[in-house]
Parts: C-alpha cells; sequence; structure tokens
C-alpha cells in the first residue's frame, strides 16, 4: 500500500485534536473542582457537612529581641496529651530563664487534655504556630461566640437550618 501524506496528516490533525478537547476538559473538571473547593462545596465527597465560617484573624508577632539570647525549642502535634508533655519538658530539663517553647501547631484535639495543654502553653509564655487542629477549634468557638451573641442557641440554629453538623471534638472544645 502506498504511503499516503495526506491520509497521515489528517489521522496526525485528529489525534491533536482529541488531544486538546481532552486537554481543555481536564482544565475545566480542575477548575471547577477548585472553585467548588473555594466556596465550600464537597464535589469530590459528595458528603456535604456544615463547617463554620473562616476568618481572618491571624496574629503575627515576632520573636522578642531577648528570645534571641534563649534556647529555642520547638514542639510539634501535642494533640491535648498533657502528662505526656509535662514528661518531655522534664526530659529536656526546660528552664523559662534559659528557654523558649515554640509550639508548631496542633496544641488541642485527639488527646483528653487540650484545655490544659493551652494552660500550660500559655502560663509558660511561649510561643504557638495555629494547627489545623488548632484553626478548626478556633473557628467553631469564633461561630458559637457570634451565635451566643444574637441570643440563639446551636443546636436550634443547627436544627432551623437544617445543616449536617457531625458532633465533634473541636465543637466541643471550643464550647
Amino acid at each position: 500500500m502506498p504511503y499516503n501524506k495526506k491520509k497521515r496528516f489528517c489521522n496526525l490533525l485528529n489525534v491533536k485534536f482529541i488531544a486538546l478537547i481532552l486537554m481543555i476538559s481536564l482544565c475545566t473538571l480542575f477548575l471547577f473542582i477548585m472553585n467548588d473547593n473555594i466556596s465550600g462545596g464537597n464535589f469530590l465527597t459528595n458528603t456535604p457537612n456544615f463547617e463554620p465560617p473562616s476568618i481572618n484573624y491571624t496574629l503575627l508577632k515576632e520573636l522578642e529581641a531577648h528570645l534571641s539570647q534563649k534556647n529555642l525549642i520547638f514542639i510539634g502535634d501535642v494533640h491535648g496529651v498533657f502528662n505526656e508533655l509535662s514528661e518531655l519538658l522534664e526530659i529536656i530539663e526546660y528552664q523559662p530563664l534559659r528557654d523558649h517553647l515554640i509550639f508548631v501547631g496542633d496544641l488541642v484535639a485527639k488527646g483528653p487534655e487540650s484545655i490544659k495543654v493551652v494552660s500550660l502553653a500559655r502560663s509558660l509564655e511561649a510561643s504557638c504556630v495555629r494547627g489545623n487542629h488548632d484553626d478548626k477549634m478556633l473557628r467553631w468557638k469564633t461561630f458559637l461566640n457570634s451565635l451566643e451573641s444574637q441570643g440563639i442557641e446551636f443546636d436550634e440554629y443547627i436544627k432551623q437550618n437544617n445543616l449536617p453538623v457531625e458532633k465533634t471534638e473541636h465543637i466541643d472544645l471550643a464550647k
């Protein structure tokens, strides 16, 4: 069979056209999913669940000059486990006059004593980076405070608005 340049060129164009359509489709799907995620939807999981509105209340603070003379100790993912944190501070022989603690996320949730962990971090004047569990709990706290200031009960608000809310430890901590 003789080589047909015209037929080969047409086949090549068809392949490029199909690839172009496929790329456009994938980009459109990606943009749709990203827009859905940004707007709070759950396109990928298809399981809607109410989350409190996100408010940007980030506090940025530089370490004070006197802290540059101290040993900086970084601790992450405490997750409300007070006893183990206390043991760790003993093991490293933490001394407030010599050392400065910087917690790098997730002080709360999962463990049984999140409130005690936060109280200890405050009493030691530790610096903290907000983790995803800390952020979720703070978002719930802000939302609950907003409802309370309007005289609205949380459970009643959820029922009236028919919102699917899973009771989580983040809500309990926020309360």
